[in-house]
């Protein structure tokens, strides 16, 4: 399992600093700047996302994700320019594969066994290159693969790039605060929120939106975040 963590924030420092401290939150390890918020929070989101992916089924395929932290600027930006929705939001996901394709890895990765995911730890980067997966999300017929080559990919066991994750770290300390939860809980429900949209799941619907959210209650449950 790689996970490839980059930061990209768009507020400058004292606005940064301004918007932790509204949210309640005071000491390094809640700073994104910090070391001491890199050890602490990359394991979270490396553990949940690994988690998600033996959840579903998908040890065997050598998944690859980038995840970058923002602030509520910069995924406002994203969100914008992706979705054409000028607000900020918690979390984006920008998936490589449809689901069916997803599907079709877990049953060839099945036929192995076995688990083959290695380190769950998350590679630290400081090159911004999970914004690669952008541009591919705005050309849809480039993040198209046909059955043939996604069978291939499983069956050779090599690295699986999923997609890539925003998170807004400052939308999730005002979120934590508003549902009166841990952070580490409302990163852990963003992380595992954004993985499964990387696998398929949506919640366009109520069928499709309980189904995601009983997946993700499980998750948070078997890490130990309960309500």
């Amino acid at each position: 399992m790689k996970i490839v963590f980059n930061y990209d924030t768009k507020a400058d420092s004292s606005d940064s600093a301004d918007s932790a401290n509204r949210a309640g939150s005071v000491d390094n390890a809640n700073c994104p700047d910090s070391v001491a918020f890199r050890e602490k929070y990359e394991d979270v989101i490396s553990n949940t996302i690994t988690q998600t992916l033996i959840s579903e089924g998908l040890e065997g395929i050598k998944p690859e994700v980038c995840v970058t932290l923002t602030d509520n600027a910069g995924i406002r930006e994203l969100n914008k320019t992706y979705r054409q929705i000028d607000k900020e939001t918690d979390c984006l996901s920008f998936p490589q594969y449809e689901k069916e394709q997803i599907d079709k890895m877990r049953e060839q990765g099945g036929e192995r066994g076995g688990n083959n995911m290695g380190d769950i730890g998350g590679e630290r980067s400081a090159n911004i290159i999970g914004y690669r997966g952008f541009e591919r999300r705005a050309n849809k017929r480039r993040l198209r693969r046909n059955a043939a080559s996604t069978a291939r990919l499983a069956n050779k066991n090599i690295g699986c790039m999923l997609g890539d994750i925003v998170i807004s770290f400052e939308k999730a300390q005002e979120q934590a605060k508003e549902y009166n939860h841990m952070l580490e809980r409302e990163i852990a429900f963003l992380s595992a929120h954004s993985a499964l949209h990387l696998l398929g799941y949506d919640h366009m619907n109520y069928d499709d939106e309980k189904q995601m959210r009983e997946k993700q209650e499980r998750i948070l449950e078997k890490l130990g975040y309960v309500r």
